[in-house]
């Protein structure tokens, strides 16, 4: 970064830290809402232009943006590097993921300079927030809201954007369950949203990671059916590397496996998907959880979250970082 971009990151941190209204950009210990995660990536998009760009990928059926955020020391993502793809949110009462996305991104950003071994080689692709009406639902209606917020008919509400997917997707019996798939496949418009960003940058994309609560896995397709993907030992063997260097920073011993084998089969999901484009290292994480349900992490649990995670993130990265990109 130039003299001038860090002088005006520094200016804008300080008038956050004099505006006692905004809480969320340097604060990780309580849950953002969308407008504070929005709200921070714009100004990050303004204080840092070399690294960042911010922009609206597509709506929901509420109007709400879905926003997107890179992060590249050529600036611009010129699909010259592998590129790192990740979503939080997906589900939209999985705060904790939102919120280690988040943490990434700011470490990423704010503090490039001590992560030059992660942006030298690699560039970001990051959609914080994929389900922004339902995350807004869980903050004003119902904590523990899953899907998204589109009418499926005149009582229910909802499609599983996770089952959604255009990859071995599965029509569902009941239009009001928690995992309903949808009418039909990509039916969903954040679904079409990010079947568009991947396909914008699917030749490089070389991991994509979907960040989850919760169950401390390490899940790697297929998830469809009891079927190992061609390079599963690789797949296993980056899984591992990644939970050993969590363990060694001090964290929990994550469960790293096949997503059908560790968890359950879930048709239309979007690491099944990714990995079918030819995404080679596609990966689901699924976080510490915590509260009475397990997706209620209580705030004072979240900054250890957040930095067991971004030992993951890393490892991954560093990893994108030695592959090509045909």
């Amino acid at each position: 970064l130039t003299k001038e971009e860090r002088r005006n990151a520094e200016h804008r941190r300080q008038r956050i830290r004099r505006d006692s209204n905004s809480r969320a950009t340097i604060d990780f210990e309580h849950f953002w809402t969308l407008e504070e995660i929005y709200d921070y990536l714009d100004e990050l998009a303004t204080a840092y232009t070399g690294l960042v760009r911010v922009s609206e990928v597509g709506r929901t059926d509420e109007g709400r943006p879905i926003k997107a955020i890179t992060i590249s020391t050529n600036g611009e993502i010129d699909q010259r590097r592998p590129i790192v793809f990740i979503d939080g949110g997906i589900h939209a009462r999985e705060w904790a993921g939102v919120m280690s996305v988040m943490y990434l991104i700011h470490e990423f950003v704010e503090h490039s300079e001590q992560y030059a071994d992660q942006l030298t080689n690699t560039d970001y692709v990051i959609i914080p927030v994929l389900n922004p009406d339902g995350y807004v639902y869980t903050h004003d209606q119902n904590r523990l809201w899953r899907k998204n917020r589109s009418q499926v008919n005149v009582l229910c509400y909802g499609v599983d954007l996770n089952r959604n997917f255009p990859y071995q997707w599965e029509r569902t019996s009941s239009e009001c369950t928690n995992n309903y798939a949808g009418k039909e496949q990509a039916s969903e418009k954040e679904t079409q949203t990010m079947l568009s960003l991947m396909d914008q940058y699917k030749s490089a994309i070389r991991v994509y990671l979907a960040v989850h609560t919760y169950g401390e896995l390490i899940l790697w397709p297929w998830g469809y059916d009891f079927v190992h993907s061609d390079n599963a030992d690789e797949l296993q063997r980056l899984g591992e590397q990644a939970r050993d260097a969590l363990v060694a920073a001090g964290g929990p011993t994550y469960l790293v496996g096949n997503s059908a084998d560790v968890l359950y089969t879930a048709s239309g999901a979007t690491d099944d998907y990714a990995h079918s484009l030819g995404v080679p290292y596609a990966y689901t994480l699924e976080l510490t959880g915590g509260g009475l349900e397990g997706f209620d992490l209580p705030a004072s649990e979240l900054p250890k979250v957040t930095a067991d995670t971004f030992e993951l993130f890393k490892v991954f990265g560093q990893h994108a970082g030695t592959l090509t990109v045909p």
